[in-house]
């Protein structure tokens, strides 16, 4: 396509200077040339637009589409993971209670306040340099200046995982337990300080309620 408006302007040249020396006269011209010679004219001109500007606009926005995503994936998997881990928590719990005389029959629910938090072993970089100033006395003085470069150490077959030396549970925020034997100062305080053996939290942050006849 190219090359054929290439050819047409090429023609056009040639005849415009077999008539230099002739004024132009539109009407010989024709208007179906007058028409290809606009569009050749607004080709060539979106031919010479640069388009870099153009595409990395869109590079631009698809990377920060990408980035959104990766985020919002990221949000979800912590979010089914404080889900999972809050769901085994309150199992465990549950069958612990249903098996100590006078709870009777007991339901768990247990509240997560973060997710689970790896710690990577890191590396130290430490660099020192000097420089030494000469005053207008003459005199000299020597400057050290130093800095420590934290990054964390990366093993696996490609070299890209980190080597994990610390895994913090998620933190527990709150626990509910509703149980038929619950009422009684004694019970509501067995329950209290179980679930304060088995998870760092405080006893204003566990709920005890006796459960209700089923209708």
């Amino acid at each position: 396509m190219e090359k054929m408006w290439k050819k047409l302007i090429e023609g056009l040249r040639r005849q415009q200077k077999k008539q230099e020396k002739e004024p132009i006269k539109w009407s010989e011209i024709g208007l179906s040339k007058i028409i290809i010679m606009i569009l050749a004219g607004i080709f060539l001109l979106i031919l010479s637009m640069p388009s870099a500007g153009l595409f990395g606009k869109v590079d631009s926005t698809r990377n920060g589409t990408d980035q959104k995503n990766v985020q919002e994936k990221a949000q979800d998997t912590a979010a089914d993971a404080m889900e999972a881990y809050a769901g085994k928590q309150e199992q465990q719990l549950q069958k612990l209670l249903s098996k100590v005389e006078g709870i009777g029959k007991v339901e768990v629910m247990v509240t997560i306040a973060s997710s689970e938090e790896k710690k990577a072993l890191q590396q130290e970089d430490i660099s020192n340099s000097s420089t030494n100033e000469t005053d207008s006395a003459g005199g000299n003085r020597s400057q050290t200046s130093g800095s420590t470069k934290q990054e964390p150490v990366l093993v696996g077959e490609d070299g890209k995982e980190p080597y994990i030396v610390q895994i913090q549970s998620p933190q527990v925020e709150g626990v509910l337990v509703v149980a038929q034997g619950a009422g009684t100062g004694v019970i509501d305080s067995e329950i209290i300080a179980a679930v304060e053996a088995l998870f760092p939290i405080e006893a204003h942050k566990i709920k005890v309620m006796k459960m209700g006849s089923p209708e």
